[in-house]
């Protein structure tokens, strides 16, 4: 009989290790850019990110950069445990109420948006990761779609993140 494996094989966790200087809870969001909040925001409303705290978000600061000015910081997300949950759910937002997600998005945001497609994504997903489940890949299409139709009407980040969280009732509900 041949010897059977401890482990069953299959994708727990991808990671990398991200030189960074703080996470966003350290200092704040002022020293963010626009365009930086809007790339954060856009992956989170895509794959119905629920724990986008401020500590999931890292901060890189650049002192000079070709695609950074002096002084910008950079932000990088990481731990994306709870996201592409297998039904919708309340997510956590942390960016929804900084100023710069009442920025409206720039014409190369627009485009970038626009030319998302959810169904070509949904597919490399069962491709590339065959044990991901299909209502997760389902909600990847349902927020895609609604990321979609909700920039293309003119809605801003900070307003596709209030209609993807459910107002807090503190206990009234």
């Amino acid at each position: 009989m041949a010897p059977q494996s401890a482990c069953s094989c299959g994708i727990d966790s991808l990671q990398s290790f991200i030189g960074h200087d703080f996470d966003a809870g350290e200092l704040g969001p002022s020293g963010f850019s626009a365009a930086s909040v809007h790339r954060i925001g856009i992956f989170d409303a895509r794959l119905l990110n629920l724990d986008c705290h401020a500590g999931n978000m890292l901060v890189k600061k650049h002192d000079q950069h070709e695609n950074y000015c002096v002084g910008a910081d950079e932000l990088v997300p990481r731990d994306h445990g709870l996201c592409l949950p297998e039904w919708l759910d309340d997510p956590y937002l942390e960016w929804q109420h900084w100023p710069q997600a009442s920025v409206p998005f720039s014409e190369s945001e627009l485009e970038y948006i626009s030319n998302l497609d959810a169904f070509k994504d949904a597919e490399l997903l069962r491709r590339e990761l065959p044990s991901l489940r299909e209502s997760s890949i389902r909600v990847l299409v349902l927020c895609t779609i609604f990321l979609k139709r909700a920039a293309a009407v003119g809605l801003c980040l900070s307003d596709i993140g209030e209609m993807m969280t459910r107002e807090f009732c503190g206990g009234e509900c």
